[in-house]
């Protein structure tokens, strides 16, 4: 059975948990690019093809922090659901999986 990595579900935690730290409804795909920018194997990568990491990081950080309020909540015990994006993406990443034969 194909499942999500330890890594993977680390940084789908973290973007659930910043979504949450932030007020916000809903973990949404800058949620989960800005928890990718987190993990050091991930910029690492980035950084071989001269991304300027660092730039998109401080992008997607003041988005999510500035650009959201029609995603935020009052309620401080809300639990983030993902947005139809996020499904669909993470359907569409699990499919390439299988189809390609990796776990």
């Amino acid at each position: 059975m194909v499942g999500p990595s330890e890594r993977l579900e680390a940084v789908f935690n973290k973007a659930v948990k910043d979504a949450k730290k932030l007020k916000h409804e809903y973990v949404t795909l800058e949620h989960i690019l800005f928890a990718m920018l987190c993990e050091e194997e991930f910029v690492n990568i980035l950084k071989g093809y001269g991304t300027d990491v660092d730039y998109i990081k401080k992008t997607v950080q003041n988005f999510l922090k500035d650009q959201c309020d029609d995603i935020k909540v009052e309620n401080p015990k809300h639990k983030p659901k993902k947005t139809g994006t996020v499904e669909r993406t993470l359907n569409r990443a699990f499919t390439q999986v299988l189809f390609n034969g990796r776990n």
